[in-house]
């Protein structure tokens, strides 16, 4: 989706173009969090199946848990390439919705806010209420957005993201290690 000429779209035309920027932003973080939640459970489900299989007498010969660690850990890696590349469509999402944002002069609206940055020590609960009761006033329609973006902090998608993929990358390649020691016993 590329940005349109600023001096050529009327207010309808933005608006219109706005709610095709949320409506695609909306759908892809919508469809990465399905993503994120299902590949550990679906992983964790499967390496768990095979060692339960593999470690039983005559179960899963150790080329099999090879071939599985193999593909599981290939998957998992080409999974998450496809994440960062949404990420990367998120990111110019917002980066147009911003420039829509300031073209009609929302000031608080879904792409321009202060909470980028979030902490581990912002999510225990008392400094979570805190940081909501500070953000909600300057939230409300009609104030001045911030000048610059937020810092990111540790708590967020990105790093959500490298956590979980990390995760099932590293039990598949758990996974491959086994095979490839019972292999060579």
């Amino acid at each position: 989706m590329s940005q349109p000429a600023e001096t050529s779209l009327t207010k309808e035309q933005l608006r219109s173009y706005y709610g095709e920027v949320c409506r695609s932003h909306e759908a892809i973080s919508d469809f990465r969090a399905k993503l994120l939640a299902l590949l550990p459970i679906a992983s964790g489900a499967g390496i768990g199946l095979l060692v339960i299989q593999a470690d039983e007498k005559g179960g899963i010969p150790a080329e099999f848990l090879i071939a599985f660690g193999l593909f599981g850990a290939a998957a998992t890696l080409g999974l998450f390439f496809f994440e960062f590349h949404q990420m990367d469509q998120c990111r110019q999402l917002r980066n147009h919705g911003i420039w829509i944002e300031n073209q009609l002069g929302i000031k608080a609206g879904q792409f321009r806010s202060e909470r980028g940055h979030l902490g581990l020590r912002q999510i225990w609960p008392s400094k979570y209420i805190e940081r909501e009761n500070k953000f909600r006033e300057s939230e409300r329609p009609g104030t001045e957005p911030p000048d610059k973006e937020p810092e990111l902090g540790l708590v967020n998608v990105r790093n959500a993201g490298y956590i979980v993929y990390g995760t099932v990358f590293v039990g598949w390649i758990a996974l491959l290690a086994w095979g490839i020691k019972e292999l060579a016993e």
